[in-house]
This record gives structure tokens, C-alpha cells and sequence, in this order.
């Protein structure tokens, strides 16, 4: 007997998206079940349009296989995929065409993946052969969709796969997402630092490019016309006294950097690093007096899963 959990009914539309992998093979009609609130109707899937819009749930059927579709929504940055043994088990991604190069299974990347454009969307899809036992599939930056697939001869069953983070992290898939929080008072470099502190968190240090990215994407830009005090942030970086030459707090080498033009200037210049966080200044950094008021970007960590 097959089933499936029908979940609850939303208020707002939704886009679902058909991975082509769930169609492949089939040797009679595909069908997409479509419920709202006060109705439900049924329509025979076409490629030429793999997605849905609707202010309810959507569920893929075909012989052998009934399966929730995941909405747009609720795509994640990690899932966990166990497969079976003596089993042909596979994991069906859904995801951006631009973000495709950022999918990891455990520490590595999809070696020679069959990318099938979805039609009319920007998002692309495909499916992976998975040995017996339990995987890790993450991405980098971006979030997406993952369904577990089997296969026991000609028959097909499958899942959406169990979400175990929406937040992607280009370190790994994150079971407490990091913290990043830009602190309420506006404060020196020296105050801010023990700001952070205070709250067990730590003034950032933006040593990586790829951190840099991660960050500037989560944070809030002010415009550039309005007089926020919050257009300038403090960052984790500073002159050291003895010789002038710049560090991170975390002790990182100081190599990937932000500088803005003509920053930073000479040893007489200002000792702290403060970061715009203006629009269309690309988060640029300068020197500035430590004693300036700024409000603090403050850190922790991300717990990654073990991969």
C-alpha cells in the first residue's frame, strides 16, 4: 500500500519544483496532485512545465511512488541520506543553475554530474548513485532540495530527504548556524571589543575571501542617503604599536583584505579597521581613530556536523 504525509495547508503560494529524475522511466501517466484549503485537483506532469505555484501542498505521483513534493520555501543547506543495502539508491538535487558548483557529498564535490535544466525556471536538477549507508550533502552558499531515491528493480520509492540545517555555511553543514550580530551601542574599538565579549561573542575577523563573502551576504546595507549611525561597523583588525603592521584578533595572517581606494594610509593614519556598510560601497574598509563611535560586528562560530 503507498502513502504519504499531506502537509499542512499554507496560506501564501508556494513553488514546487519536479527534479526530471522522479519521471524518468515511467511506463504510464505521471500526475501532480495539487491541494489548497477548499479544494484539490489533479494534472498530468509535462517537462515543459516541471513547476507549480499554489497556495497549498503539492504531491508527485506515479506508479509505485506517491511523494511530497519539498516547496521552494523549505529548501535547506544540509541533508542526511541513508542508503539502503542491496538497494540501487540514489539522491536527487534541485538547485539554483548559478549555485550548481557549490553541492558537497560529505568532503567532496559531484564528480561529473548530468545537470537537466529545469524548463522555464532558473533552477537545474540531478540525481547521484549513493553506496549503502549514510551521507551527508550540503552546499556551500546556497540552499536547495534533496530527495532520497531507491530502486528495487522496476519498482521506484523515495522521500524527501531529512533537513538537517538551512543555513549554508562554506565550512560544512552547520547544526547551530554561526553567530553574527551587530551590536546595539556605539562604542570606540577598544569598548566594542569588550562589548562583544561580554556577550561571548567576539569582534570579527574577516580573514578569508570566502568568509568575507558569507558575511557580507547575511548583513544588512544602509542607504546611502539616510543618517544611520549603523553606516560604519567596527571589524576585529588593528595596527600593532610597536611597528605599525596590521593583524587580526583571531590571528589569522592578514592576506585576503578589503581595503577601500587609497586605504590603508600610513602609520599616522587611524589604527583600528572599520567596514562600510553602505550601499554600493561593497562593504569597503578604512582606518579610522579608534576612538571613533561605531557599532561593532560581533562573532561566534557555527557547530558543524562531523563529515
Amino acid at each position: 500500500m503507498l502513502y504519504t504525509i499531506l502537509p499542512p495547508t499554507p496560506d501564501q503560494n508556494l513553488t514546487y519544483l519536479i527534479p526530471p529524475f522522479l519521471t524518468t522511466g515511467a511506463v504510464a501517466q505521471t500526475l501532480v496532485l495539487l491541494a489548497t484549503r477548499n479544494s484539490t485537483s489533479v494534472v498530468s506532469y509535462s517537462a515543459n512545465t516541471p513547476m507549480h505555484e499554489i497556495a497549498g501542498t503539492a504531491i508527485f505521483y506515479r506508479p509505485g511512488l506517491l511523494i511530497s513534493l519539498i516547496p521552494e520555501a523549505n529548501f535547506g543547506a544540509c541533508f542526511v541520506v541513508t542508503a539502503i543495502a542491496d538497494f540501487v539508491n540514489y539522491a536527487v538535487i534541485v538547485v539554483q543553475k548559478s549555485a550548481a558548483d557549490g553541492v558537497r557529498v560529505g568532503n567532496d564535490t559531484i564528480s561529473n554530474p548530468n545537470w537537466q535544466d529545469l524548463q522555464g525556471t532558473n533552477y537545474t536538477s540531478t540525481s547521484i548513485s549513493l553506496p549503502s549507508g549514510k551521507h551527508v550533502i550540503w552546499h556551500s552558499y546556497s540552499k536547495m532540495a534533496v530527495y532520497f531515491a531507491g530502486k528495487n528493480r522496476t519498482t521506484i520509492f523515495g522521500n524527501p530527504a531529512p533537513i538537517i540545517s538551512s543555513t549554508p555555511d562554506f565550512r560544512g553543514c552547520a547544526l547551530i548556524p554561526e553567530v553574527l550580530q551587530v551590536g546595539q551601542k556605539a562604542d570606540g574599538w577598544r569598548e566594542s571589543l569588550k562589548n562583544c565579549k561580554e556577550n561571548n561573542l567576539e569582534l570579527i575577523s574577516l580573514s578569508k575571501r570566502i568568509f568575507q563573502k558569507q558575511v557580507y551576504a547575511k548583513l544588512p546595507q544602509t542607504n546611502s542617503t539616510s543618517n544611520n549611525s549603523m553606516q560604519d561597523v567596527w571589524i576585529g583588525m588593528r595596527r600593532r604599536s610597536l611597528n605599525g603592521e596590521w593583524y587580526w584578533l583571531n590571528g589569522d595572517s592578514v592576506i585576503e583584505t578589503n581595503w577601500d581606494q587609497n586605504e590603508p594610509s600610513g602609520e599616522d593614519g587611524g589604527q583600528c579597521a572599520i567596514m562600510s556598510v553602505v550601499q554600493g560601497k561593497e562593504f569597503r574598509w578604512r582606518d579610522e581613530e579608534c576612538c571613533t563611535d561605531a557599532h561593532p560586528i560581533c562573532y561566534k562560530k557555527p557547530t558543524l556536523l562531523p563529515i
